[in-house]
């Protein structure tokens, strides 16, 4: 794994110290270091920073330094390119935000010398039709919310597994 992606939940207390922190450290292992374009620029960081696009394409691993809904948010445009994601806990809990700042160079030690097992998530897949034409799709990973708009009514939910009809409701 040469080129590591950082993707850096701002908001979260400490996260920017960690991340440069990170970024001169993977440098000195000799890695290549991504961000994306906003975060280059708030961080103050030399370079342009990629785009979610080219960011999926051009790492080998990204590493999420937020809580469990960054590392969510991560999956969605990651997840497409098969880019794999160690999330760095910057909160409180971290259920799927495994390791933590204190010993993440002790962590990135083992994955950067194939010391790791990989944990293959299932993502969900929704999309909203109208008149059976796609108007909206969305990406996720463990779950998807269906919810009333301002208008509450009646809605019709066509459910498929990997593809296969599964069933409708109502």
């Amino acid at each position: 794994m040469q080129r590591i992606g950082l993707y850096i939940n701002r908001k979260k207390e400490a996260a920017e110290k960690v991340a440069r922190e990170l970024i001169t450290w993977l440098q000195h292992q000799g890695k290549e270091v991504y961000l994306l374009q906003r975060q280059t620029r708030d961080l103050g960081l030399p370079g342009q920073g990629l785009d979610w696009d080219d960011f999926a394409r051009h790492i080998d691993l990204a590493i999420v330094l937020g809580g469990d809904g960054t590392l969510l948010a991560a999956a969605r445009y990651l997840s497409p390119a098969g880019v794999p994601i160690m999330g760095v806990n910057m909160g409180h809990l971290g259920f799927l935000t495994t390791a933590e700042p204190a010993n993440i160079t002790f962590a990135l030690t083992q994955v950067l010398a194939g010391d790791y097992c990989l944990d293959d998530r299932l993502m969900l897949e929704s999309s909203v039709l109208r008149n059976g034409n796609k108007v909206y799709g969305y990406l996720a990973l463990n779950e998807i919310v269906v919810t009333k708009g301002a208008f509450a009514r009646l809605i019709r939910l066509q459910t498929f597994i990997n593809g296969e009809y599964y069933a409708t409701y109502p």
